[in-house]
């Protein structure tokens, strides 16, 4: 064999050789790049899944307000419509003049005659008069009323005072607290204790 033909051989086996080396070489770096790729995927996937919890936390909490503030308009609107005017008209109302001799026996026996009359004539007690609120309705406006005299809420006795106050003369005490409760339940109202008041605004 010739010099040149072994140095022709040389070059073929250092070219075959660089090829090699060449190809290992590039896939050194293709893996490297790949597992990068994939940590920068796992990276994005982590992120994506803090935003994802985010948002429905926020999601969570919009409802929640949303639903406080329908029952806040709500009980707004029922007292627009019930409590206000009522206490209007009371301010308004003149007060009437006892007539002359009004002090007299005879005025006094009449007066019984008469009012033992009306309790004849007044309905059943487990019967609302009619134009009534609903109890909740009535009940909402009671824990307002406190509210507005500095009281922190109202016990069933003084909510049941309130409705007999202004528009129930003989409500039961007890649908009054079985009422109160089914709208604690329903987190319409708090209570501390024997007490019931309205969410804090």
């Amino acid at each position: 064999m010739g010099l040149a033909e072994s140095a022709k051989d040389m070059v073929c086996e250092f070219r075959h050789y660089h090829l090699i080396l060449c190809a290992l070489m590039n896939t050194g770096i293709e893996d490297t790049a790949v597992i990068r790729a994939k940590a920068d995927l796992a990276d994005l996937d982590r992120k994506i899944g803090v935003i994802k919890s985010e948002e429905n936390r926020l999601a969570t909490q919009r409802q929640g307000l949303e639903s406080d503030r329908s029952r806040v308009l709500a009980f707004i609107e029922m007292y627009q419509k019930y409590a206000a005017p009522l206490a209007g008209a009371g301010a308004d109302r003149p007060e009437t003049p006892k007539p002359n001799g009004a002090d007299h026996p005879t005025d006094g026996r009449r007066r019984d005659r008469v009012s033992a009359r009306n309790s004849r004539r007044r309905p059943p007690v487990h019967k609302k008069p009619p134009g009534t609120p609903t109890t909740n309705e009535m009940i909402f406006a009671a824990l307002c009323d406190a509210r507005e005299r500095g009281l922190p809420g109202l016990a069933p006795k003084g909510i049941a005072a309130f409705i007999r106050q202004k528009w129930w003369p003989h409500l039961k005490g007890a649908a009054v607290g079985s009422a109160a409760w089914r709208l604690y339940q329903e987190k319409q109202i708090r209570k501390e204790g024997d007490v019931y008041a309205l969410h804090a605004s």
